[in-house]
Order: C-alpha cells, then sequence, then structure tokens
C-alpha cells in the first residue's frame, strides 16, 4: 500500500483530534498534561472546525487527559479522571474510546492496554489503546489508526458479513459542516447508483453504532486512508475488501463507477450511471473549459489522496 505519510504539520495528535469530529460519541482519553492537550487543540483543531469543542468542562466533554506530570510515581490523575468518566458514561454513555499518550514528553509512558482496560470498565463502552506516533507519523496515519481501533472495537455480534450492502471505510469526515456532509451525500449516491445499499460510511458524523452495521456487510470499499481498517473489519466479518482511490474529476469519476460496478458484478449499471452522470455534469461546465480553465495552471492543495 502506498505511504502517504509526510510526518510533518499536522501531526499526529492533531489527527486524533479530527478522528473525534467524524464520530460524534467517541471519546478519546489522553496520558498527558492538561496544559499541553488544551494547547494541541486551540492551535490545531478549533482553528480547522470552529464549532468543536472538545475540552468544555459542561459536562459534553470528549476529550480527557490524565494530567500526567513527567513520571508516573503519582497516579493521582488517572484516578481521577477514572472517576469523572465513569460519571459522565452514567449519563452519556460514549460508543467508544480511544486511548493513546504523548511519550515525547514523558520520562516513562502509561502502559495503554492496562488504562485502555480500566477506561473500558469505567465507561462500560469498549476502550482501544493508539500508541502515540508524533515523532515518525502524521495526522492521516493517526486517523487511520483511529479507523482501525474503531474496528476493533466493533463488537463481534456485529461482525457478521451477511448483508448484501457495502460499507465505505476511509472517508475524510474533518469538519461537521455542510460541505463535508454533502460530500458523504454525494459518496453515498455514487455507490448507491449501482443498485446496492450503503451500510455506513466511516466517518460521516454518525455514531458508533452506525459505523457498526458495516460489519454485517458483505462488501467493503476502502478509501486510501481506510484499508487496513476495512481488513480488520473484514477478518471478522468474512466481508470482500475493494481497494478504491477517491472519485474525482469526469474522467476518475466514471473510471471509479465502472471498476466498482464490475467489481459488484453491475456493470451495466455501473455504465447507466457514468452516462447519467456525464450528460447532467458536461453542458454547464463546458463552456467554461475555454473560457476559465483551459490554458491556466492550476496549483492544488490538499491532502495526498485528494490531489
Amino acid at each position: 500500500m502506498t505511504d502517504f505519510s509526510l510526518r510533518t504539520t499536522p501531526t499526529w495528535l492533531d489527527g486524533i483530534y479530527l478522528a473525534l469530529v467524524g464520530v460524534p460519541d467517541l471519546w478519546v482519553v489522553l496520558d498527558a498534561g492538561r496544559c499541553v492537550a488544551e494547547l494541541m487543540v486551540e492551535s490545531g483543531l478549533e482553528s480547522h472546525a470552529w464549532r468543536q469543542r472538545l475540552m468544555r468542562m459542561d459536562g459534553e466533554d470528549r476529550l480527557f487527559v490524565t494530567d500526567a506530570g513527567p513520571s508516573r510515581l503519582d497516579t493521582g490523575g488517572s484516578a481521577r479522571m477514572l472517576d469523572r468518566l465513569a460519571d459522565l458514561a452514567s449519563r452519556r454513555r460514549p460508543g467508544a474510546v480511544l486511548v493513546s499518550e504523548m511519550t515525547p514528553s514523558r520520562i516513562a509512558g502509561e502502559d495503554l492496554d492496562a488504562l485502555a482496560a480500566a477506561v473500558s470498565k469505567a465507561t462500560g463502552a469498549p476502550a482501544r489503546p493508539i500508541e502515540h506516533l508524533s515523532l515518525t507519523r502524521d495526522w492521516l496515519d493517526a486517523i487511520g489508526a483511529a479507523l482501525v481501533a474503531l474496528a476493533r472495537a466493533l463488537p463481534d455480534a456485529a461482525c457478521t458479513g451477511d448483508r448484501d450492502t457495502v460499507g465505505v471505510i476511509g472517508h475524510l469526515f474533518d469538519r461537521d459542516e455542510a460541505d463535508c456532509r454533502a460530500d458523504v451525500r454525494e459518496l453515498t449516491r455514487l455507490v448507491e447508483s449501482l443498485g446496492v445499499e450503503v451500510s455506513s460510511v466511516w466517518t460521516a458524523g454518525e455514531p458508533v453504532a452506525r459505523l457498526a452495521s458495516a460489519g454485517a456487510s458483505r462488501h467493503l470499499l476502502a478509501l486510501p486512508y481506510g484499508g487496513t481498517a476495512a481488513r480488520a473489519v473484514a477478518a471478522r466479518s468474512g466481508a470482500r475488501v475493494l481497494d478504491v482511490p477517491l472519485p474525482v474529476g469526469l474522467e476518475g469519476t466514471t473510471a471509479w463507477l465502472r471498476s466498482v460496478g464490475a467489481w459488484l458484478g453491475r456493470d451495466a449499471e455501473a455504465g447507466r450511471a457514468a452516462e447519467e452522470g456525464l450528460r447532467e455534469v458536461v453542458p454547464p461546465i463546458g463552456p467554461l473549459v475555454p473560457r476559465a480553465i483551459a490554458g491556466r495552471r492550476i496549483g492544488v492543495v490538499s491532502d495526498p489522496a485528494l490531489a
């Protein structure tokens, strides 16, 4: 698989924060000092997704810290955090919890497996650890790791692979705003134009219970950053997995539809969907090409798969 990592900013932790945006009942426990976590939220997530408030202190938090110091000799911070998690979960149970850390700022790291087990006991929700890799990997790697952790958090009963539906894994839902929701609707429409039902899109601003429906799907489409997570689901459900690029541009989207259609045994439906899409899109943009696009230099600044 292609290594898209830039090992630069945005950071690994930014990716963990952005994963929270796409799943409204997902919580993150970070073994770190509160001031450091708050600083990274303010400098990263809140400047990108203005509507997100992860550390609100009003009972609606989704990001929690152990308030760890430079050593693990004092475990009081973790104990206080677990008490608070238990209290909040009694009123607002999370769908799942990711447990990570900020190792580079620490002398000795927490046992994340043990911390995840304690968090799961406190909240009653599945909790999965994610190793902190801020010195070697970037935000896209972190989002991929979060999706893998979510795949491993699905209950066994959800992973049956017995429905003739399609799950889509690897969509970047990095802001809960109208344009991102429109992307999800269009991605869903493209797949369903082939005459199949989409079980869920990872991620799309939907809760963990909705994501779990991908475990019952016989077919999984893995977008560029969701391949490992899709295979983690398929290993439990027996689903088929197809790696696909993003459907970008007229030729790219047409090829995407034909590729997915062939994989699903729906070549005729793919051909019809592609032709209908071109008939709708080409006439209005045709006059713009010679006037506004042809002969121009265009710079694209985006994540690698989209670019």
